[in-house]
């Protein structure tokens, strides 16, 4: 396993023993995640995010994040259009908790999907509202 993704790994086991570490665990993703092989990126975000589904009504923000990390790896994998669809739901739950911030990044991420895929206007749009 490489070296970042037993770093994640680790985070979070850690963070189902602790949920306060689940932020770091999304630090580090969003450190390391580009440069991370995929399939090992995948597998411990899917792990994230299916330890946080149950909790979203509790966790609301953690389960954004997972949401965003997964729209992540989707990216880096290349699946622009399930990226667009995992960020939309990332930046519509920031959007119901007020996190301003989630949601500029989700509207970033979206239009990094929309230039990926050639549509100029819909990611200049998105960008734009991101910064």
């Amino acid at each position: 396993m490489h070296p970042g993704v037993e770093k994640l790994d680790k985070l979070f086991n850690d963070a189902q023993k602790n949920p306060q570490l689940v932020n770091e665990f999304f630090e580090q993703l969003w450190f390391t995640g580009g440069m991370l092989p995929r399939p090992e990126m995948r597998l411990v975000v899917q792990n994230m995010y299916d330890w946080l589904k149950p909790k979203a009504v509790v966790e609301q923000k953690n389960f954004a994040l997972a949401n965003l990390a997964l729209g992540f790896v989707c990216y880096h994998e290349g699946k622009f259009d399930e990226s667009i669809r995992q960020d939309v739901k990332a930046q519509k739950l920031f959007t119901e908790i007020g996190d301003l911030d989630g949601a500029a990044i989700s509207s970033v991420m979206l239009g990094n999907c929309y230039r990926s895929l050639g549509e100029v206007e819909l990611a200049l749009k998105y960008l734009l509202e991101g910064y």
